[in-house]
């Protein structure tokens, strides 16, 4: 009984953390791989424990390494707490169970559960920006394979930034075409067989990069082929099942060379470079009516202390999950628009006037949220495009996707356009020059600016307090782009006419959410 209270006040010091992490996880399609590694890594845990069997259990606590390392981990507990930090918090809890497995069995215990920890970590998103910046590496030597690809096999591309164009369409190279969804699942399967199978690290390492070789070339070639059967034959690999299905084929490809790898090495080698099975340690007699001799754990009485310590770090977690709102989800339903949202706007706008869909406009506009609605202005020589699209969590910034389109913002881009949460800027792809207004409200309406996402990854602004969860948001934009430069008066209009659009589209988006 003492021990199960340990351990639950151990639970309870990151359970709060650890479940937002869960709920962020899933919300990103590459990681969502996590749920089903993370059993398979408790499971592969749970097999390798046999191997204590007639382990000797110390006394809980009998050495001053135990309570040193207890005290990192606690203070690693206290500021994942503090700060709201859920990638600290899952460090924090994989290093609480280290330190519990090395003060119960020792240095044994903690080298027959590392390799499920390693597997645990590996889970977990990495932290700030660094998926972000992965995904656009990533992004980047597909696209520059791939183009180097289509020149040596003569069909005619050209590459505006993370778009290849070929004749008659486009290919926007997006996050599952860069290979980041199967880059990370296939690591995450070669890190679970070299963990299952007990391959040595430096073979489980020489796997690894084998699989992030692979990875990277068949993606490589994914876009390539793909582009050379539409450009040859109207075959279009890139939307619907076939897209899925050659998504799977390159997950099961992948996989099969990977295996080749590993018995390459035992071809290579000569034998198996796999570490040799121990033989099973000898299990003390059975007595009577009993599974075997089981020595009792107690704990040591400053144990106490470090249980009363995560408890704290739990309490913690959920104020400030409450202060943070990250909790009102679960009993508040923020209302959210349906496929039947409607929003329209009036035929004259600040001086323009509707007009059809411009083709030469679709290209460059950047709509990415699930659902968008997109109307077009005429002014004397200008068009311009009017669009909202949604939903998305917290402060989105439009420019990161015109970047992904090859368009440049000038070094004096930001424009002062008047008005609360406006963002504007001038941008350049050669031979065109455009202009894009844009600003994101929340569902109460209320206008998110870049600067209250940014006060919060400083250290000053952490220390005020938790990170606030982000809101569901929804983004308005105004863009023109021409082959000529944008006087300043052009861009004056532009911006007038992004001010009456974003007025009346939020008044409409509010009037809905009102009704839902």
């Amino acid at each position: 009984m003492p021990l199960a209270l340990l351990l639950t006040a151990l639970l309870f010091g990151h359970l709060p953390l650890l479940l937002r992490l869960a709920e962020s996880t899933w919300q990103q399609e590459a990681y969502r791989f996590a749920f089903l590694l993370a059993p398979a890594a408790c499971w592969i845990g749970w097999e390798r424990l046999r191997d204590t069997r007639g382990l000797v259990w110390p006394r809980i606590g009998p050495s001053a390494h135990a309570g040193a390392f207890w005290v990192v981990a606690v203070v690693f507990a206290l500021i994942a707490s503090y700060f709201w930090s859920r990638w600290i918090n899952a460090v924090a809890a994989l290093l609480t169970v280290m330190v519990f497995a090395h003060t119960v069995g020792g240095a044994r215990l903690l080298r027959i559960l590392l390799p499920p920890l390693v597997l645990l970590l590996v889970a977990v998103p990495p932290p700030l920006s660094t998926g972000s910046r992965l995904m656009s590496l990533l992004r980047e030597w597909a696209v520059t394979g791939a183009q180097c690809l289509l020149d040596l096999a003569g069909i005619l591309s050209h590459r505006k930034g993370q778009l290849i164009e070929i004749p008659g369409k486009q290919l926007l190279i997006e996050e599952a075409c860069s290979g980041i969804n199967s880059f990370m699942a296939i690591v995450a399967v070669t890190l679970f067989g070299g963990v299952y199978f007990r391959r040595t690290v430096g073979r489980t390492t020489a796997l690894l990069l084998v699989a992030v070789g692979v990875v990277i070339a068949m993606n490589v070639a994914r876009i390539a082929g793909g582009a050379a059967l539409y450009v040859g034959w109207g075959i279009d690999l890139f939307s619907g099942t076939a897209h899925e299905l050659a998504s799977f084929v390159i997950f099961s490809l992948a996989m099969v060379i990977i295996c080749s790898a590993d018995r390459l090495f035992d071809y290579v080698v000569g034998v198996d470079a796999s570490p040799p099975q121990r033989p099973p340690p000898n299990v003390p007699p059975r007595e009577h009516g009993r599974a075997g001799v089981q020595q009792r754990i107690r704990l040591a009485p400053w144990l106490w202390g470090v249980a009363a310590a995560y408890v704290i770090c739990g309490l913690i977690q959920i104020r400030q999950g409450n202060a943070a709102g990250a909790w009102r989800s679960y009993w508040v339903t923020a209302p959210t628009l349906g496929d039947d949202a409607a929003f329209d706007l009036p035929e004259q706008l600040a001086g323009w006037t509707r007009t059809v869909a411009s083709d030469r406009l679709k290209g460059g506009l950047q709509t990415v949220g699930r659902r968008s609605h997109i109307w077009y202005y005429r002014d004397g020589p200008l068009t311009a495009a009017v669009a909202i699209d949604y939903p998305f969590r917290g402060f989105h910034d439009v420019k990161v996707c015109y970047t992904g389109q090859g368009w440049g913002f000038e070094p004096d881009a930001a424009m002062a356009v008047p008005g609360e949460g406006v963002h504007a800027s001038r941008m350049t792809s050669p031979p065109l020059r455009g202009f894009v207004c844009f600003a994101v409200c929340d569902d109460q309406g209320r206008w998110l600016s870049a600067a209250d996402r940014q006060r919060h990854l400083t250290v000053t602004g952490r220390l005020r307090g938790p990170d606030p969860e982000p809101a569901i948001s929804y983004q308005m934009q105004a863009f023109i782009q021409s082959y000529s430069t944008l006087s300043a008066d052009d861009e004056r209009r532009v911006g007038e006419l992004f001010q009456a659009a974003r007025e009346a589209l939020r008044r409409q988006l509010l009037e809905q959410l009102k009704r839902r």
